[in-house]
């Protein structure tokens, strides 16, 4: 009996060291239940958390479903068991395991939601608002379960259906951040930029995000005078690109020092900036005031009508390209069709290289592989597809990878970095939107206000790339006088 109480006690003690972030500290704890006791069906679940937290989901995986084994009717740990399958991206048999938890609670409203967030990502919304209703059933003023909903409306295109749930859920709980947050990218998505940058800012209150704590105070957007104005690099590479484009005009007011992430650090010094140029690692330089990069378009009061469009606002060096650019006498286009495999949302905007096949059938052109990170098979077809030249060997910075694009006559890119790099040079770009792409490409149009050199081609369907294809295999065909 002591022994037991013993055990107890001391997954109690883990357990509380665990939900206060001391992970590794409550899994050597686990361990030591384990080691008295290998089918602790607590102790083995938790340790698969740890090690899913941690980064390791396989282990992971393979504890939590020790556990499950042990106790299969505890609706919990078939919750827990989804979340590890999605962090590895397998979505089908993280379903199975919300509807098992389902199956055995189905009162649990947190597998009612996580299930319902996982159908919203792979564009199953009207599941996904039969969920959102039966926690909503259950609980009427669940703001997750709110958000939920909002959010498969959005997916459904009823923006203003979206946006009151989201207005409700703040209602509610006023500091909730993802409800701010869900409202502004959907107030920025259908063009509403004056309430959507303000609701923007909640961003940073995110555990995510949460910037420097500096003695300087936060720019207010109030004239510089002279001030010097240190900006605060955040997010991806493409936000970074994006929005750098500000210091033109606040240069001119007050000095003005850009931190950049590393890998953009030679690129950005490169540019005509009237800015110093820092990065992680640099000793911190002496300001006035500071602000986020993306804080800039609510603190500037940017509308669609002033948004400062013009480019080129980034240049390329001036370095010579290689033979296989140099000496083709053929429409050369550049292309990129995956981002970041780790982005959470990668799967709507990549696209598999195989869908671009008829795009490579056109006579006439030569394409050029802009991708660095490649998927399961791009090798292959890169290999046996004659018109397509592989630039991967060229591409060791940034500033290399602009001067190829500089020498391209066309940029086909999804909604990644290249897209961003190549329309902020102003090369002509043609970017593929998924049906609810990112706040920044807005809906409905073809053309986008951040780049004037740019074409939009979007997915008519949740899912549906071929006629996105179709459209830039016809627009080549007309604008190039291309056959097959």
């Amino acid at each position: 009996m002591t022994k037991t109480l013993s055990q107890k006690n001391k997954f109690t003690l883990a357990l509380s060291m665990h939900h206060n972030g001391q992970i590794s500290q409550a899994m050597k704890l686990y361990d030591e239940i384990l080691a008295v006791d290998p089918l602790y069906a607590d102790a083995l679940h938790w340790l698969g958390m740890g090690y899913s937290q941690c980064g390791d989901h396989i282990k992971g995986l393979f504890y939590i479903k020790q556990s499950i084994e042990i106790t299969d009717n505890y609706s919990p740990f078939h919750c827990h068991l989804g979340q590890v399958y999605e962090a590895i991206n397998e979505f089908r048999q993280a379903h199975i395991a919300y509807r098992k938890a389902l199956f055995v609670d189905p009162e649990n409203i947190i597998a009612l939601n996580y299930l319902s967030m996982s159908l919203i990502r792979y564009n199953q919304p009207d599941q996904a608002i039969e969920y959102s209703r039966s926690a909503l059933n259950l609980d009427s003023k669940n703001t997750q379960a709110i958000n939920n909903l909002g959010q498969a409306f959005v997916n459904q295109h009823r923006f203003n259906e979206a946006i009151e749930q989201f207005k409700y859920a703040i209602e509610l709980s006023p500091n909730h951040v993802l409800s701010h947050y869900n409202l502004a990218t959907t107030q920025l998505l259908t063009g509403d930029l004056q309430q959507g940058w303000q609701e923007y800012e909640w961003r940073l209150k995110h555990p995510d995000l949460t910037p420097p704590d500096f003695e300087q105070p936060q720019w207010d957007g109030s004239d510089l005078n002279g001030r010097t104005l240190f900006l605060q690099t955040e997010q991806g590479y493409g936000d970074n690109i994006q929005f750098c484009r500000y210091v033109k005009e606040l240069s001119k007011h007050g000095k003005i020092i850009l931190s950049t992430k590393k890998a953009l650090f030679q690129f950005m010094k490169e540019q005509n900036f009237d800015a110093h140029i820092c990065t992680d690692g640099d000793p911190m330089p002496q300001f006035d005031v500071h602000a986020q990069l993306m804080s800039l378009p609510y603190l500037c009061k940017t509308n669609l009508d002033t948004i400062p469009s013009q480019t080129p606002y980034l240049i390329a060096n001036t370095s010579t390209p290689p033979d296989c650019i140099i000496k083709n006498k053929d429409l050369k286009v550049g292309i990129a069709w995956a981002g970041n495999p780790t982005f959470s949302n990668d799967h709507n905007r990549s696209i598999k290289l195989e869908q671009f096949e008829s795009l490579f059938q056109l006579k006439g052109v030569t394409f050029y592989s802009l991708q660095k990170e490649k998927r399961d098979g791009d090798n292959t077809i890169l290999s046996n597809t004659p018109n397509i030249i592989e630039l991967n060997e060229f591409m060791d910075s940034f500033s290399t990878t602009a001067s190829l694009i500089k020498h391209l006559d066309l940029i086909i890119s999804v909604d990644t970095v290249i897209a961003h790099l190549a329309a902020a040079m102003h090369k002509r770009t043609w970017i593929l939107l998924p049906h609810t792409p990112d706040w920044r490409w807005m809906i409905n149009r073809t053309d986008t206000p951040w780049y004037p050199n740019a074409q939009l081609f979007r997915q008519e369907k949740p899912n549906r790339w071929q006629s996105v294809i179709d459209q830039c295999k016809k627009e080549l065909t007309q604008t190039y006088h291309l056959g097959c």
